[in-house]
């Protein structure tokens, strides 16, 4: 099912989605430049400006280590 896009602020955990055409975009490892400081990006299709929010999160996963003979 496809959803119609709406201009306006957009959140994505893979892509970085342009909040005045929609177009999306994966965001490169460098993308947020490892803070949470938000920076100015040009829509590569529309070439219109927006704000751009990075947001980091850590998830720890354990699991029991066997011991050795």
């Amino acid at each position: 099912m496809r959803i119609e896009f709406e201009p306006g602020d957009q959140m994505d955990d893979c892509d970085i989605i342009c909040p005045h055409c929609g177009h999306s975009y994966q965001a490169d490892p460098c993308d947020g430049d490892a803070n949470e400081d938000p920076s100015d990006r040009e829509c590569e299709k529309c070439g219109k400006v927006f704000i751009l929010y990075a947001s980091f999160s850590v998830t720890y996963h354990t699991e029991a280590k066997e011991a050795k003979p």
